[in-house]
């Protein structure tokens, strides 16, 4: 149920309540299982009417897990609804930033791991910095 309704979540979130622990919760319904053959780092930096929010993630061969003292090989900062929209639609990441909605930092071939592990295809490996 959950998967059907990620891809239901509206473009704007503006005004609705969001935790970044929520976020977690996309991110591990959302990673292809096996994508990884190794840990990666990633932080996410909400920035939500509620202020902002950090949630931190290591990301691997078994699946996503808290770590908040791991120093993070990428980092993706914006509104609640452009991090699931870029994790939904890594292809979408450009975008995103050009809109001034998503900011991801890291170094290129991390980013691109990332981007892979949510099912972007090596053409649509969007390098942003």
């Amino acid at each position: 149920l959950a998967r059907f309704g990620i891809t239901l979540l509206p473009d704007d979130a503006a005004g609705l309540a969001f935790r970044a622990d929520w976020l977690a919760i996309a991110v591990r319904l959302l990673l292809r299982p096996g994508a990884l053959d190794a840990d990666l780092v990633v932080r996410f930096d909400v920035l939500g009417s509620d202020g902002p929010q950090v949630l931190q993630l290591r990301l691997g061969p078994e699946g996503a897990a808290a770590d908040p003292d791991g120093t993070a090989d990428v980092a993706l900062a914006g509104d609640p609804a452009a991090l699931v929209a870029a994790l939904r639609d890594p292809a979408r990441a450009r975008l995103l930033a050009e809109e001034g909605r998503l900011t991801v930092t890291g170094g290129a071939a991390d980013r691109a791991r990332l981007a892979s592990a949510f099912g972007a295809r090596s053409a649509d490996v969007v390098h942003l910095e």
